[in-house]
């Protein structure tokens, strides 16, 4: 697509200006010609009385729809004319007063001939109004192709021009109303070719430079490079898997970044659904972060997304990843046990912080079992591994409080060797699924009222023989601010973290 420039020069004006057209309607016999007229904001039209006495009647008295007013009032014989310059888009409606039927005319007015908006000059000028100057000082301009890209220069004095850049439509390479649809974004964009080429391949360019509207969340050419090698070249040899992703990447509807609010669930148009996640660290939809948003297009929006959006083709909820996981029978066997498997499975979102079987192993011997038998309790210790929001690893930061389903408060503590969640360290993070994410910890997360927990060690007291600290070093298992290790005679250990 030809990209033409043309230039002007104003002085010591802040505003834009476009090269203005004059169109002529001649007024004779009790007929305006031409009676239709179709021009571009910021051209004046000048009425000229060749024969007869006539005037011109355009005000919003007579056509309160008209955009503006214009008329010269008073009818004069052979000779006079009127000019009126088209500051605003619309249809404008006119008449000679008195007239014949017939004696009317419309002109509509257009806002695309050799304009620009504001948003697209703000770095050249700092104040683009929405207004039209015509006083404007102009320079000849040189046009240059340069690889499909039209080239302007000219000279101009800096002390008392400024330069305003707009479409010039006597260049024979400007186009009318010059397309700007999402799949133009996409083209012109250095950052998505292969993007651009996957949307050829599945022949979505015709939709992405349809009618919409759109919205698109747009991977970059780095975020496609960072999935498992062979990945890009296999879905280009997979064209219904490659469209079904570029399906799960586009909202059929124009969702500006105002418009989305925390843990908001959108629908692609695949029929699947994406999570909004707002933080103070920024915007992410499902794991991906936008790292730039509301690209305006004619039929939409576009944000620039830093990871692929992958669409899941079976469940893959979080109580699905416990269900799946060898290291995690034990949570799934409280998680049935305590019907938590249709909330986990739920539609979220949710974050599990998944104690592993050898976390449960690690709990006094018989308590598993206690807790089995005692329902309410154990459901109490799952609620308070799962937080009502999904917060990937990225969003969590040191000493942050996060409020449990329970109700109650576990604390994010980050040092040089990794992070944890009160007492237990996390050992894989950010295990995404379609209703959250689930982070895999080493140890059970037990609130401040777990009473078969101290029953279970006050019984098995006589057992006790001492406290560590993470270093290995003997502590008294009161001392408070720090993870601790008590050692048991039939060498089991428990993990705490005394507040």
């Amino acid at each position: 697509m030809k990209k033409p420039l043309s230039i002007l020069f104003l002085a010591l004006i802040a505003q834009f200006s476009i090269f203005a057209t004059n169109h002529i309607i001649n007024t004779q016999g009790m007929t305006f010609s031409p009676s239709a007229l179709t021009i571009s904001m910021g051209d004046s039209v000048t009425f000229n009385n060749t024969g007869g006495y006539h005037n011109v009647n355009g005000t919003q008295a007579t056509y309160p729809n008209n955009p503006a007013s214009f008329s010269n009032p008073t009818g004069v014989s052979a000779g006079w004319s009127y000019v009126y310059v088209f500051t605003l888009s619309g249809i404008y409606n006119y008449q000679c007063n008195p007239h014949l039927p017939g004696m009317a005319g419309t002109i509509t007015v257009t806002d695309c001939n050799g304009t620009v908006n504001g948003t697209a000059l703000i770095d050249t000028c700092g104040v683009c109004h929405q207004a039209y100057i015509y006083n404007f000082i102009t320079h000849q301009v040189n046009f240059v192709d340069n690889a499909n890209n039209l080239i302007a220069g000219v000279d101009y004095d800096p002390s008392t021009e400024i330069v305003v850049f707009a479409n010039d439509p006597s260049n024979p390479y400007w186009n009318d109303c010059a397309s700007n649809t999402i799949y133009d974004i996409v083209s012109n964009s250095n950052d998505h070719t292969i993007l651009k080429t996957a949307i050829d391949a599945c022949s979505l360019d015709g939709v992405l430079a349809g009618p919409g509207p759109f919205t698109l969340f747009a991977p970059t050419d780095a975020a496609f490079n960072n999935l498992p090698a062979g990945t890009v070249t296999a879905l280009l040899n997979d064209i219904p898997a490659l469209t079904q992703i570029l399906q799960h990447h586009v909202v059929g509807d124009s969702v500006m970044s105002t418009m989305l609010s925390n843990n908001q669930i959108v629908t692609t148009l695949l029929g699947t659904n994406i999570t909004v996640t707002i933080t103070a660290n920024g915007v992410y939809i499902d794991n991906a972060m936008v790292t730039m948003v509301d690209l305006v297009a004619d039929n939409g929006v576009v944000h620039v997304i830093d990871a692929v959006l992958i669409p899941s083709t079976s469940s893959n909820s979080i109580y699905d990843i416990v269900s799946n996981s060898s290291s995690h029978t034990i949570l799934k066997t409280a998680i049935d046990a305590c019907s938590l498997d249709g909330v986990l499975a739920g539609p979220g979102p949710f974050t599990l912080f998944a104690p592993t079987d050898a976390a449960f192993n690690a709990l006094p011997a018989g308590t598993i079992t206690a807790l089995l038998n005692d329902i309410p309790q154990l459901t109490d210790i799952l609620k308070h591994h799962v937080v009502a929001d999904s917060v990937m690893s990225t969003m969590l930061s040191n000493n942050q409080v996060v409020t449990t389903l329970l109700g109650a408060n576990i604390t994010v503590t980050i040092t040089a060797n990794g992070f944890y969640i009160d007492n237990a360290m996390v050992t894989m993070v950010d295990l995404v699924a379609d209703n959250g994410v689930v982070h895999v910890i080493d140890a059970v997360l037990l609130p401040n009222n777990t009473s078969i927990i101290d029953n279970t060690i006050m019984i098995e007291s006589n057992r006790y023989l001492y406290s560590v600290n993470i270093l290995g070093d003997r502590v008294s298992k009161y001392i408070r601010g720090q993870i601790i290790f008590d050692i048991y005679k039939d060498g089991s250990v428990i993990k705490r973290f005394n507040r």
